[in-house]
């Protein structure tokens, strides 16, 4: 038999009670931190830094790896030998629930270009010149790609990227992820990665360094300028044992790649350009 309750503000009183009571004894119900976490969605786009299961010897993939880290959902659009064009295809798979993104991309466009490294030249500024009509060229590329994930970051209310004074989720939905402020030119949360130097022999890794700080510059200047945080992958994988067949992320590499992305994701801040990892730990 049903109590009868002669006054409704008694009633809504109750009943709010009996809400929040439910709340505390179910870990997993909305509203709860549990709950706005396991909405997170990471989608990795870009190359082998994402897609390293051909070089793990069977071992977890940087996308299985970071699902086991986080407990989150991780959709892998990246693939094994894509370049900054290759971008555009890749967002035609983005899931519509996608909370977060991660870019790594440029390694393979840098590969294309080596030839340059053993070029002779007589003088140092032809030799400067040369490498940076190819900078030119690929930051152009690089830019183009962003350009395209940032796009597909926008919510689809749009934002007024002008404001850099107001939070996105007034004027385009509440961030699903619930992980901190979004950059005002974006509706998702967007890092994105540098170029690894990978495992050379001495001499060749001192040329390839020399060039990587060329194209990385560029990556991080693009970066900043759509406020997008960077992940330096040069100070993340940075032993030989990190990789195979000198430009490959092995398990052990892609253990790290999964981190730092992790620990990005779970960042407060992403209303500004920041960079990862800071400080002595770089793992």
């Amino acid at each position: 038999m049903g109590i009868e309750r002669s006054n409704p503000v008694c009633y809504i009183i109750e009943t709010a009670c009996w809400i929040m009571k439910s709340r505390d004894d179910d870990p997993g119900s909305p509203g709860t931190e549990e709950s706005i976490m396991s909405t997170r969605h990471v989608v990795l786009l870009g190359d082998s830094t994402f897609d390293n299961a051909a070089y793990t010897d069977g071992g977890p993939d940087v996308a299985s790896q970071l699902r086991q880290r986080l407990g989150d959902r991780v959709t892998l659009l990246a693939v094994d030998g894509a370049v900054t064009w290759d971008v555009p295809r890749q967002l035609e798979g983005l899931p519509e629930d996608a909370t977060h993104l991660a870019l790594s991309v440029g390694g393979n466009d840098a590969l294309m270009r080596q030839s340059i490294l053993g070029a002779r030249v007589r003088r140092m500024d032809r030799a400067l010149n040369t490498m940076m009509d190819v900078i030119d060229e690929f930051e152009a590329s690089y830019r183009s790609a962003l350009e395209a994930v940032v796009e597909a970051c926008r919510p689809s209310g749009g934002v007024d990227s002008s404001r850099r004074d107001i939070d996105p989720s007034a004027e385009a939905g509440a961030n699903p992820a619930g992980t901190g402020l979004m950059n005002a030119n974006r509706g998702l949360p967007l890092v994105v990665c540098t170029i690894y130097g990978g495992a050379f022999p001495t001499d060749m890794q001192r040329l390839v360094d020399a060039a990587l700080r060329m194209f990385n510059d560029s990556i991080f200047q693009a970066a900043f300028d759509v406020g997008a945080p960077v992940i330096d992958l040069r100070r993340i994988c940075n032993e030989p044992s990190d990789y195979v067949l000198e430009i490959e992320p092995n398990e052990a590499g892609g253990a790290k790649i999964a981190n730092a992305v992790a620990a990005a994701v779970e960042a407060e801040s992403w209303e500004r350009s920041w960079v990862h990892p800071s400080g002595v730990d770089r793992n």
